[in-house]
């Protein structure tokens, strides 16, 4: 497989991950839909976590400065 063909297979895993989140799926039952393992899931939903709380911070942080 390709280097291309691996980062769009990545890409579309995650957003299946993400998809399923959302849609209130447990880790266990993304993992057993989209045959990946359970690290994988955790693995992106803590980077999803991450990347919440930094947007989150990064508002405050702008809110603060137009005071």
């Amino acid at each position: 497989m390709g280097i291309a063909r691996k980062y769009i297979a990545k890409g579309v895993i995650e957003e299946l991950i993400i998809e399923y989140h959302n849609k209130g799926y447990s880790i266990s039952r993304i993992a057993e839909n989209i045959d990946v393992p359970i690290g994988k899931v955790m693995d992106v939903l803590s980077r999803l976590n991450e990347e919440s709380d930094i947007d989150k911070t990064l508002d405050k942080i702008e809110t603060s400065s137009l005071d």
